[in-house]
């Protein structure tokens, strides 16, 4: 048993020893996000009276990429991620015999990109 396990760290050794002939490796990822909130609110009183207009939007977008590319001996990866939120009030308010008019343009644009290289020589 004692000469088996000799052989086999021996073995183990020997092989250690001999170089991996990976090939390079690239890896990109990426994410990209659009996302917005357009909004109008409008009000008219007419006479003796009153008249209110409220609007709330709200929005969130996520756009992300994940690449891995990995031959032996060598790892290489991209994360790419881009989060954005977008969030618009409006309101309008009109008195005794008036009107009112409001808006709201409120947008997000975002890009992620990550990237993984390895160079292996042989």
């Amino acid at each position: 048993m004692k000469k088996l396990l000799m052989s086999v760290a021996f073995m183990a050794l020997a092989c250690s020893a001999v170089p991996a002939d990976a090939g390079s490796t690239l890896a990109i990822g990426g994410g990209a996000n659009v996302g917005g909130v357009n909004m109008l609110t409008g009000a008219q009183a007419l006479g003796n009276s009153t008249a209110a207009s409220v609007a709330n939007g709200i929005n969130t977008s996520v756009g992300s990429g994940v690449a891995v590319a990995t031959p032996a001996g060598s790892l290489s990866a991209g994360i790419g991620t881009s989060i954005g939120q977008s969030t618009g009030q409006s309101g309008a308010l009109a008195g005794p015999g008036g009107s009112a008019l409001s808006g709201v343009i409120s947008n997000n644009a975002g890009l992620g990109v990550g990237g993984g290289f390895t160079n292996v020589l042989p």
